[in-house]
């Protein structure tokens, strides 16, 4: 079974690689100014982002970066449009 085990281990590597690639070069942006507010329940963070990234992510969530807290950490966010920005 070792043949077996080092032919999938290495296809599923690949497709790791070209996976993490894509969502680098496709998949991520640079926001420049973010608002942060503290609720009673969470945290509300508003932001401008380009109209590619408005299109994939409406209605889903998101991993958001804080380089500041730690530079390998990703956490989810609900996305919704703020209704009293349509820029944000």
């Amino acid at each position: 079974y070792s043949g077996y085990c080092t032919i999938i281990f290495a296809a599923l590597l690949v497709w790791y690689i070209i996976d993490a690639s894509y969502c680098t070069c496709f998949m991520t942006e640079k926001i420049q100014s973010t608002k942060f507010h503290v609720l009673s329940n969470g945290l509300q963070v508003t932001m401008r982002v380009s109209d590619a990234f408005k299109n994939r992510t409406q209605g889903k969530y998101v991993y958001i970066c804080l380089p500041w807290v730690a530079k390998n950490q990703w956490h989810a966010f609900s996305v919704f449009e703020n209704p009293e920005d349509e820029q944000e």
